[in-house]
């Protein structure tokens, strides 16, 4: 389906920001609050197949994991349930209403190892505020003026950040990193914790 065609379609699908049941895949059963405009493949159980897979192969029990770019929380969920109760997933999320999303996902589904961080990681050497445009619940350094609207967010390196919100236990076992355009800043702010 071209992409025209698809964003027609999806203009018809409801808007609202409610509670839904994955129907299939591997996150079959479990709760996600998002609308069938924003994110209709992750209700459908129909996203991120390959990258749930490899996270299936590679994500321990006890583990800490970092969610950087998180949307709706539908790969948090699945880093949930692999790291366990033990295991902790820090999911960032820098525009509010959807961080607001994945919060209520965690109360849904009782993930009580995570953390919902609304903000975005960049290069900044502190924490400061952008504007950028957004779409369907997800800032987008990649859209041009006519697609979206300006949305304002918080935002900081991971250098900066992490001894800040970490805890008495900085280590980090895996990151993964969905930020529409921005992932060569995010990586440039967090060279420490990388080498760490």
């Amino acid at each position: 389906m071209n992409g025209r065609l698809r964003e027609g379609l999806r203009g018809l699908f409801p808007r609202s920001l409610v509670r839904h049941r994955i129907l299939g895949g591997p996150l079959r059963g479990s709760k996600i609050v998002t609308s069938w405009h924003d994110y209709p493949a992750a209700i459908l159980g129909r996203t991120e197949q390959a990258l749930l897979e490899w996270f299936a192969k590679n994500v321990r029990k006890g583990e800490t994991w970092l969610d950087i770019g998180a949307h709706y929380g539908y790969t948090t969920i699945a880093l949930c349930n692999l790291v366990g109760t033990t295991g902790h997933v820090y999911a960032f999320e820098p525009m509010l209403n959807t961080a607001g999303c994945v919060s209520r996902t965690r109360f849904l589904n009782d993930l009580s190892q995570s953390t919902v961080v609304p903000i975005a990681l960049g290069n900044r050497s502190d924490l400061g505020i952008e504007t950028m445009l957004s779409v369907r619940g997800m800032i987008d350094s990649t859209l041009q003026d006519k697609e979206g609207f300006r949305e304002s967010f918080l935002i900081s390196r991971l250098d900066w950040l992490w001894p800040r919100i970490s805890g008495p236990n900085p280590r980090i076992d895996g990151v993964k990193i969905d930020v529409q355009g921005m992932e060569i800043e995010v990586l440039e702010g967090m060279v420490e914790v990388a080498r760490r």
